[in-house]
């Protein structure tokens, strides 16, 4: 505990030293609290006249300040309590008015003390002022009663003044924090959106990529389907082509299928493919035979309007492939409208028309079907 008398210089020095020492203190010993007191002589109590708080963040750049800035901070908070106690003094009458300060610590309750003592102001020149003895009144003067009470609104005001700021700078506190958040979430939110921008770019470059390559396999697929179509359609013309060519030939030569039969002292006749298909295609009508065009397709056309033709000359060589590969090719629901705009009669000779057209075409085969039925035929009287 130390104490102080003198004059304001001496006891604003001595009050620096004792706030330096605690506001120098570490760990558990570190100063939390400062109070000031008002110690009334001759009397057991003490007024509170006013506290600083580490915690409170107006008062907390007297104990957290560095050492350069701490120097004048304290030589603020020393004046500060001088002030206060002057006013307060000067609101009671003559003589001495003890004063007391207290620095609480952190932890354990522990605490130190410096008290001083402060003449009124009309007092301050003088030493010879003396402390009120035990058992005597110590009564405010009129003059010193309203200066105390416009010392008490001075600090009232004062202390609205410490508290708006205090609230002021925790609300600018808050909303800078929240400042910054709101710039953070900002930045998340166009780091993300950037990123699933480039995402989507992405993906539309894949997906049109694979459009790309879709649209070329596709055309790919018809080519070759339309190259295997045309080859198609051409393998199914070559009898016919075939045909014209050895048709051009034996003119060309003049050697037609009688002249060649004559040479050969035989009597021409034709072939029973070709009998059949002139019958069949005497006995169609007209209607017939638009349903016979509309249901077969160009190459099916072609094929046989070239039977019928070399039906009616009676025959060649390559009229039973003709035929053949007309039947083969015709689709079932093609064969099923010809059929029911053919009648009975019609129906009999367009089979054996089919018929014929194979077992000429291929006679090796029908050779064979015939030996195999000969060998399993059953002996007579079976």
């Amino acid at each position: 505990m130390a104490s102080a008398t003198g004059t304001t210089a001496d006891i604003h020095g001595k009050l620096v030293t004792f706030l330096a020492n605690e506001m120098a203190r570490e760990e558990h010993h570190a100063s939390v609290k400062i109070e000031l007191l008002y110690m009334p002589p001759g009397q057991f109590r003490r007024e509170p006249i006013k506290s600083w708080h580490r915690s409170q963040q107006v008062d907390a750049r007297f104990f957290t300040a560095d050492a350069k800035e701490r120097e004048v901070y304290l030589d603020q908070l020393a004046q500060e309590m001088l002030e206060l106690a002057e006013y307060h003094a000067d609101s009671f009458g003559m003589g001495k008015h003890p004063f007391k300060v207290i620095s609480h610590h952190a932890m354990g309750g522990g605490r130190h003390t410096h008290n001083f003592v402060m003449l009124p102001s009309s007092d301050a020149g003088s030493a010879d002022g003396e402390l009120v003895g035990p058992g005597q009144s110590l009564e405010g003067t009129p003059a010193g009663l309203q200066l105390q009470l416009m010392r008490h609104l001075e600090n009232q005001q004062r202390l609205n003044k410490d508290m708006m700021t205090s609230f002021v700078g925790t609300m600018r506190e808050v909303m800078g924090t929240m400042r910054e958040d709101n710039e953070r979430l900002h930045a998340l939110v166009r780091s993300r959106d950037d990123a699933r921008v480039a995402e989507l770019k992405e993906l539309e470059a894949a997906r049109s990529e694979e459009h790309n390559r879709q649209i070329e396999a596709a055309t790919v697929t018809a080519e070759i389907e339309r190259k295997g179509i045309a080859s198609k359609r051409i393998f199914g013309l070559l009898p016919v082509i075939a045909s014209k060519i050895i048709e051009g030939v034996d003119e060309k030569n003049g050697s037609s299928a009688d002249e060649k039969a004559a040479k050969a002292g035989k009597k021409w006749k034709p072939s029973p493919l070709a009998i059949a298909i002139g019958e069949l295609a005497a006995s169609l009508t007209d209607e017939q035979q638009e349903i016979l065009r509309a249901n077969l397709s160009i190459e099916q056309q072609i094929m046989l309007a070239r039977a019928i033709e070399l039906g009616k000359k009676g025959g060649s060589v390559m009229l039973p492939m003709i035929v053949a590969d007309l039947a083969e090719g015709l689709e079932r629901e093609q064969l099923t409208k010809i059929l029911a705009a053919l009648d009975g009669d019609q129906q009999k000779m367009f089979v054996r028309v089919t018929q014929l057209a194979k077992a000429e075409a291929d006679p090796a085969a029908t050779t064979s079907k015939k030996s195999a039925g000969e060998g399993t035929a059953p002996p007579n009287g079976a």
